[in-house]
């Protein structure tokens, strides 16, 4: 098997446990809580495995090289990790430069600098929930199926407007690759921000 062959490359040994253990294995547990309040609960249901499958590739991309982690003293894991053969791993970072300690702050909590919008028109589907890039789903709405809804999102907010109405709010999961994607999809620059910004009902994105 891949998984036996990958372990046995990096000189890993792997042990059962069993499941739902948090004495034993409460490292992976807390992993699992973290990729069902991101990831699963957010986007609901996956119209194909292949779907699935990318949209959990591009999240646990993000989760080791793009998110500091609290638990790493705000390092990436992927900063961090070292084969055997690697010298041992350098201890995390305790200082980083003003500008670069704010940034990694504020991404932890939640927060996201603001970014220029951007817009762009899609047809709803009969589920009424949108597929806008990545990992990223907008729950619309059955009635309004067949109708085109314009999103209008940036790295904080996702906005759904109907024939110029507002008709959902939601928390923004994007990265600033998925915003260009979305522009190479023909995402325009958007007007003014034409709602509140969402409230993050989970901030804290500290380690899992």
């Amino acid at each position: 098997m891949l998984f036996e062959r990958t372990c046995r490359e990096h000189g890993i040994s792997a042990r059962l446990t069993k499941r739902r253990s948090t004495t034993i294995t409460g490292k992976i547990e807390r992993f699992h809580r973290t990729l069902r309040r991101e990831l699963l609960e957010e986007v609901g249901h996956f119209a194909t495995i292949e779907a699935a499958q990318l949209a959990l590739d591009e999240w646990v991309h993000s989760y080791n090289t793009q998110r500091p982690h609290q638990s790493l003293d705000m390092a990436t894991p992927v900063t961090l990790f070292r084969t055997r053969e690697d010298a041992a791993p350098a201890a995390p970072a305790t200082t980083f430069p003003a500008a670069e300690k704010s940034t990694a702050a504020e991404q932890d909590s939640g927060y996201r600098p603001p970014s220029e919008g951007h817009e762009i028109d899609l047809r709803i589907p009969p589920s009424g929930v949108v597929d806008l890039v990545g990992a990223q789903q907008v729950w619309i709405g059955k009635r309004f199926a067949g109708r085109t809804v314009t999103l209008w999102t940036d790295l904080t907010t996702v906005h759904a407007v109907v024939d110029g109405e507002v008709v959902t709010t939601a928390v923004s999961r994007l990265t600033t690759a998925d915003l260009d994607r979305l522009t190479m999809r023909g995402a325009r620059t958007g007007q003014p921000a034409p709602a509140l910004p969402a409230a993050d009902p989970n901030p804290s994105k500290g380690a899992p």
